[in-house]
């Protein structure tokens, strides 16, 4: 690891923690839709990934994010963010690919490549978060009222397809943030 990408995975982390224990529960509160949360992550995870152009450091981020979620939630209420961590790896494995065989060259093809990321993204997550809402809190003592009323199953499939309209809404701005960044000459190593 180049110290370079070091610095860029504790100053997203640092931000990533701030919003994640911030904003994004105060607008879950008022919504009860994950999409503020989608948003927060997905930039998140692009933007480590993008600007570190190096393998494994929006993981490493993710999973930063991950520890400081669950001791300030504690270990039943905060292991979801497990479901951000695993979307982050796959984010990293295939925006790796993405810029390794043809990058983002193009604003409609980059578009449409980082729309599609982002809809995977959050939906994989959104999956794995439903998973662990739905099977796994309720054995650690959490109890969701739309679990208990929907049951395990059909949570899990609503979970994940509001994760996935999440992606949908997150992509457009993924996009900009991520040019912005190409535009700026922030980016530390070319694709």
């Amino acid at each position: 690891m180049k110290a370079k990408s070091i610095a860029i995975c504790a100053v997203m982390s640092a931000l990533w923690i701030a919003l994640n224990v911030s904003v994004a529960p105060l607008i879950f509160s008022l919504t009860n839709m994950p999409f503020a949360c989608d948003f927060i992550h997905a930039i998140m995870v692009f933007t480590t990934s993008y600007a570190s152009m190096e393998f494994g450091i929006a993981t490493l981020s993710a999973i930063i994010v991950l520890i400081v979620t669950l001791f300030h939630r504690g270990f039943a209420s905060g292991i979801y963010f497990l479901g951000f961590v695993i979307g982050a790896l796959l984010i990293d494995v295939l925006l790796s690919l993405v810029l390794k065989f043809r990058g983002l060259s193009g604003f409609k093809r980059a578009f449409i490549i980082i729309e599609a990321l982002s809809i995977v993204f959050t939906t994989v997550s959104g999956f794995i978060i439903g998973l662990i809402m739905a099977f796994l809190q309720p054995a650690l003592g959490v109890r969701n009222p739309l679990v208990i009323q929907m049951g395990g199953w059909i949570f899990t499939s609503y979970w994940t397809g509001m994760h996935c309209i999440g992606g949908i809404i997150s992509g457009p701005a993924v996009f900009l943030v991520l040019k912005a960044i190409e535009k700026a000459g922030a980016r530390l190593y070319a694709s």
